[in-house]
């Protein structure tokens, strides 16, 4: 189930530090469920706050984004956020 239980749209938080990757991203989740709440993050410090903030369905993660290194991102992601 993609619906936010908060606002009962999908919610999606993309976790991605090279902007043009980004806002391809937010282009194809906007395209595949219209009314969703794409929200872009570029560093894990940020993405962990917007994960806290909106309690996404769906998180999309470079495993390489400032703060983090490889599989320490999914570990901290899937600390905050364990049923997206």
């Amino acid at each position: 189930n993609l619906f936010n239980k908060k606002t009962m749209s999908p919610c999606i938080v993309i976790l991605e530090d090279h902007p043009l990757y980004a806002a391809g991203l937010k282009e194809v989740a906007a395209q595949l469920l219209p009314g969703s709440n794409v929200i872009c993050e570029s560093t894990l410090e940020s993405g962990v706050n917007a994960i806290r903030r909106n309690g996404p369905s769906l998180i999309i993660s470079d495993l390489h984004v400032p703060g983090s290194q490889g599989t320490q991102t999914l570990r901290t992601l899937r600390v905050h956020a364990p049923d997206s």
